[in-house]
């Protein structure tokens, strides 16, 4: 809760659960299950084993009910939901030349031996639907994106990229 509090989530809004890693005696490695919801008791501890053995059944195919589990770790996972991340569209192609965006061209030797004029575009001008053919060179602060000859690179709504043969 502390580490949550630090992060400003309201108390009503912090959701904790407690769950136990388990295995089978002399297994290397763990499985989650479900710790009771009441405390902890020698009456309500076959919760958790029932709840090991489910989960080994569903992630391997089998489970061994009569043989010994292994309580390794408990541990407790605090969460929060928060707002969803809302990404803006960028602005639509308002059918002006993607000329906008060149920044310069210059000569590129590429793999298969040819050596083009290759112009720069800088990314973050370009707008959803734009479509810059290869070979073209996408700029910007964190990044460079090859638009190889033969190719054609689109910009879709969010700004993501996407390129395919010009026969696609």
């Amino acid at each position: 809760m502390a580490e949550l509090d630090s992060d400003d989530i309201p108390r009503h809004e912090q959701q904790l659960s407690v769950i136990a890693e388990c295995r089978y005696q002399g297994q290397g490695f763990e499985l989650r299950a479900e710790m009771p919801a009441a405390e902890l008791t020698q009456s309500n501890k076959h919760e958790i084993t029932d709840s090991f053995h489910a989960a080994h059944k569903r992630d391997y195919g089998y489970a061994y009910p009569e043989a010994e589990v292994e309580l390794i770790t408990v541990r407790v996972i605090g969460s929060a939901a928060v707002r969803r991340i809302e990404i803006p569209k960028i602005a639509p192609t308002d059918g002006s030349s993607i000329d906008r965006a060149l920044m310069f061209v210059r000569v590129t030797t590429f793999d298969d031996g040819r050596t083009l004029d290759t112009p720069r575009y800088d990314r973050t001008k370009l707008f959803a639907g734009d479509k810059v053919p290869g070979p073209a060179i996408l700029v910007q602060h964190n990044s460079t994106t090859l638009v190889p000859p033969g190719y054609v690179a689109e910009t879709l709504d969010y700004g993501n990229t996407r390129i395919r043969t010009l026969g696609e």
